[in-house]
Formats: structure tokens, C-alpha cells, sequence
């Protein structure tokens, strides 16, 4: 199997995690202001891409991208949008780099870890210690489990 990199991904923190690590990174505040100007816009968009390649430095051989499916929310789509733009941008380095992406379902991923489709994150963060995970961040215990679930399922042959 090729190497993985998961990714639990949020416009202020995102969750990641390799083999033999994970870690989260946070956004720079003055990026997560409202309303997102033009000019905060670009600059957010520059800010992840480039932590998406510093994180991926280390691999610089294909391997696969695993990450959560975007939520899209009907009530707020402003947030949702944002969301969506930041899969692109790590599609965007994923494509760049000659690695694979793939994407799982936050239900698929809660019912594999929990066996429960809305488990909160209380659930999720016991899942991921039970697996081994050690940490304190929601986004990180999602991006383990991520990973843990593409190793096991098979779905990356």
C-alpha cells in the first residue's frame, strides 16, 4: 500500500495525520474575520496552499490524499463555500504533486469509527484514542481516524 496522508479540513483548523504523526494546523485569526474581503480571500487561499505543500514536503513521492467530504450546510452556505474552496486547494497540491485524492463521507467515517452515522465529537475522539490517538484537538482525532479508516478498508488498493 502507498503511503497516506489524512486530512480533517476547516477554515480555521485542519486535523492531519501520516504515518507515525498528526498534528493540526490553525489559520491565522485576521485570515477568519468577517465579513471575507477580496483581499482576506486571496490571502487565506495563499496561506493554505502553501501550508498544504509544506505538509506534504515529506512525501515527495505519489501517495494518497484521504480526506472528509465537505459538509455542505443549507443554512450556511457562506461557510459551506469557503469549505469547498479549500478542498480545492489541496486538490490543487495533491494534483500538482502526482498524489492520488480521495474523499470519504463524514457519515461513512462516524459509522466505521463509532458505529453510529451522527456521532458527536466526544464519540469520535474516544474512537480515536481507542485506536491509539493521543491529542486534545477534534480536527486531529478526525484526520487519525481518517487515516486508520484508509488502511483498513482497502479502498486505496
Amino acid at each position: 500500500m502507498s503511503d497516506r496522508v489524512a486530512f480533517d479540513l476547516g477554515l480555521r483548523t485542519t486535523g492531519v495525520a501520516w504515518a507515525g504523526g498528526h498534528d493540526h494546523f490553525t489559520s491565522p485569526a485576521k485570515l477568519n474575520t468577517s465579513p471575507i474581503t477580496p483581499d482576506l480571500e486571496h490571502d487565506r487561499y495563499c496561506w493554505w496552499r502553501d501550508t498544504f505543500r509544506m505538509i506534504m514536503l515529506p512525501h515527495p513521492t505519489t501517495c494518497d490524499i484521504v480526506v472528509e467530504a465537505p459538509f455542505l450546510h443549507p443554512r450556511n452556505r457562506t461557510g459551506s463555500m469557503g469549505l469547498v474552496l479549500l478542498h480545492g486547494i489541496l486538490r490543487g497540491v495533491a494534483i500538482d504533486g502526482g498524489h492520488r485524492y480521495h474523499t470519504v463521507t463524514p457519515t461513512e467515517l462516524k459509522l466505521w469509527a463509532t458505529g453510529k452515522g451522527k456521532a458527536d465529537k466526544p464519540m469520535m475522539m474516544d474512537a480515536a484514542r481507542h485506536l491509539g490517538w493521543v491529542g486534545d484537538n477534534h480536527d486531529e482525532a478526525d484526520a487519525y481516524l481518517l487515516w486508520c479508516y484508509a488502511g483498513t478498508v482497502g479502498f486505496l488498493e
